[in-house]
């Protein structure tokens, strides 16, 4: 109780940033405050999913959540998922394809922080963090919301200060996917994000660690 006080903050970035939405949303009374890293605002299917048979990245009791399904790779030079393929796995699916797999963040009952890189190359992080602070304002969330975009910045824009910002790569089996962003830019980005993000809890969780 010293460190948690009656809630605790959740903080994820990239796919833990997913599930840290989707945790809320599910859960809402647990947490004082939800910070979400380059999130997503859909269900994806797990990383590592064989193309042809992919599972859900999250499961509720032992059953896999509704997922977003990738769009067809045909005649495409890599199956890789980057930005581009969650770009178009949007675009083409339905609206009820959609809604199966869309995260209810409306049902937060905590302030929330998104942060998103412009130049994001795992995936469309801007585009994500903005469905979902417009699902947040239709629904009149009273708690507080707040997207910070970085338009120069790749996908790490959650991570700690003073980390090198070079390493612009994730290992993914053999290959090496382009995080994506302009290393200054990235590292301008994760000072101001860390900084919100210590604020956030704070001001969520006086009770809390100074």
């Amino acid at each position: 109780p010293e460190v948690a006080g009656d809630r605790i903050g959740l903080v994820g970035m990239s796919k833990g940033a997913e599930y840290a939405l989707l945790l809320a949303s599910t859960e809402p009374s647990q947490f004082a405050a939800v910070v979400a890293h380059v999130p997503s605002d859909l269900v994806w299917p797990a990383p590592g999913s064989p193309p042809g048979m992919p599972v859900s990245s999250w499961t509720r009791d032992g059953k896999d959540l509704p997922f977003l399904r990738w769009a067809s790779t045909r005649g495409a030079s890599s199956a890789i998922p980057a930005a581009e393929a969650y770009k178009r796995a949007v675009a083409v699916a339905t609206r009820r394809q959609l809604a199966a797999a869309r995260i209810p963040v409306e049902r937060i009952t905590a302030p929330i922080l998104l942060t998103s890189g412009g130049s994001d190359g795992i995936w469309p992080s801007t585009a994500q963090a903005e469905r979902t602070l417009a699902a947040l304002i239709k629904a009149g969330n009273p708690h507080g919301s707040k997207h910070l975009d970085f338009p120069g910045a790749g996908h790490f824009v959650g991570s700690v200060p003073d980390l090198p910002t070079t390493r612009a790569g994730i290992p993914f089996g053999p290959i090496m996917i382009d995080a994506g962003g302009d290393p200054a830019a990235t590292a301008a980005a994760v000072r101001s994000s860390y900084s919100a993000t210590v604020e956030l809890l704070r001001q969520a969780m006086p009770r809390g660690p100074g």
